[in-house]
């Protein structure tokens, strides 16, 4: 019955929204749009703090585990880094649960339901 309810809830809204100015409509993306932004914050502090941990004793390739490791642009806003040992890019997310992941903002929301039990299918819904 839940997934119900939240049907006709979201479609109330969307019907609401409809009626309203193009200004006001514009209005409310912006709110929405900030509501966004600090959860993407979050996200951004989570893996920080996470790329902390990771190389608090100093950054190194996973691969050779050489330690002189140059910038080399970016890719999809994420810093990435040469070795100099053994010429591979790498970045902060190589060789972790997030390497290839294409949405890694959704991974701190995850792991929570994974911690309170729910299965995936349940964790997915959400």
């Amino acid at each position: 019955m839940e997934p119900l309810s939240k049907k006709k809830t979201i479609n109330s809204i969307v019907s609401a929204f409809e009626e309203l100015s193009s200004a006001d409509q514009r209005r409310v993306f912006a709110r929405l749009k900030g509501v966004a932004g600090d959860r993407q914050v979050a996200v951004e502090k989570f893996i920080d703090e996470l790329r902390d941990r990771r190389f608090r004793n100093g950054f190194a390739c996973p691969y050779c585990k050489h330690e002189k490791v140059v910038r080399n642009g970016t890719q999809r806003g994420r810093q990435r880094y040469r070795c100099s040992g053994c010429r591979r890019t790498i970045s902060d997310h190589t060789h972790t649960p997030f390497c290839g992941t294409h949405f890694p903002d959704f991974w701190p929301k995850f792991m929570g339901y994974m911690v309170k039990g729910l299965s995936i299918r349940i964790s997915a819904r959400f």
